[in-house]
């Protein structure tokens, strides 16, 4: 649920110009009962049951595919990279399967694909990543200049994160990027740099983060040799963390570190919980909602950080009306 959305609003309520939609899911007949439900909204599909059928048939706008698990001859992720080396852009919907692995799903997060969905799959969440728009702006963008002192890795790291909230980055995913950034930093600044120089790029599922320095840099093929790079050295950590490392020397004194991550934004409910976990907290549409949904229905399937529930908690117990009279008079008298 966006932050600022009803809690229970999960209808599609407008259809945009029709689409043509190509299904490969792993069960046809599944693929089929989608195919008629984009259909009932004037949008066109096919189905396709192998990558070579699904080239064949011609371009689509939306291509909606399944990865993971026993892919046989239709895998997902395959297709996507298939069809981009045709030099063809449609609007990517990936499906998870039900076996899926978590390295299958960073293969999926790695192809930018501009939805990856869970199972079980929810026509209401399916239609909405199909309908929704593609951003085709270069997408956001920070800039932090920061001194190489003691506190620099800590103070980059805090300025990306906030970032990374407000571009809807979900808290994983921004706990890797921090901690990576914060070693590339600290590791800078340890290698005589001054000044060290981030930009963080987010695009429609992947961030780049450019670091440059201008420390004494180092001969990236000697450092990261396969003996040396483990989780004992601060790049073995952060070749660990993030999902592509590129290190080169600067332009002209320094190094220049590029990090890549596949990242996943914050996605809130379903057809069967409301998960507020990846909030960090409620704006004030949204404590309208949550508590307007829990004094009707106590038991609503709400799932929140630990955090968060201590907030609701306050909430739903209200002021303490003592207290409320108390700081009025001392307002009053003040």
């Amino acid at each position: 649920m966006p932050e600022g959305g009803s809690v229970n609003d999960r209808a599609v309520s407008t259809t945009p110009a029709a689409r043509q939609v190509l299904f490969a899911l792993h069960d046809e007949t599944v693929a089929h009962a989608f195919a008629r439900i984009v259909e009932s909204r004037a949008h066109a599909s096919r189905v396709a049951l192998s990558i070579e059928e699904a080239i064949l048939g011609g371009p689509a706008d939306v291509v909606v595919a399944e990865f993971g698990g026993a892919a046989g001859e239709l895998d997902g992720v395959a297709l996507v990279n298939a069809l981009r080396d045709l030099e063809s852009d449609p609007l990517v919907v990936l499906v998870a399967s039900d076996d899926c692995t978590d390295d299958e799903l960073d293969r999926a997060m790695a192809t930018r694909a501009d939805h990856v969905l869970e199972r079980p799959l929810m026509p209401d969440a399916l239609m909405r990543a199909i309908e929704s728009e593609r951003h085709t702006e270069e997408g956001e963008e920070l800039r932090i200049l920061v001194d190489a002192s003691a506190r620099a890795a800590e103070d980059a790291a805090r300025e990306l994160v906030a970032w990374c909230v407000r571009c809807e980055v979900a808290p994983a995913t921004r706990a890797r990027i921090a901690t990576a950034l914060a070693e590339v930093v600290d590791n800078a600044a340890k290698h005589g740099a001054h000044q060290i120089e981030i930009t963080a790029v987010m695009n429609s599922g992947e961030l780049s983060i450019d670091v440059v320095d201008d420390g004494s840099g180092f001969d990236a093929v000697e450092v990261l040799t396969a003996d040396r790079l483990d989780c004992s050295t601060g790049l073995g950590r952060v070749h660990a963390l993030a999902d592509g490392v590129r290190i080169e020397r600067g332009d002209r004194i320094g190094a220049h570190v590029q990090l890549r991550f596949a990242v996943r934004t914050v996605e809130f409910d379903d057809e069967e919980r409301i998960d507020l976990t990846d909030l960090d907290f409620f704006v004030p549409a949204t404590a309208r909602e949550l508590l307007a949904t829990l004094t009707e229905e106590p038991d609503a399937p709400v799932i929140l950080s630990p955090a968060l529930a201590v907030v609701v908690g306050r909430l739903l117990m209200g002021p303490d009306p003592t207290r409320v009279l108390e700081d009025a008079l001392r307002t009053q008298h003040g």
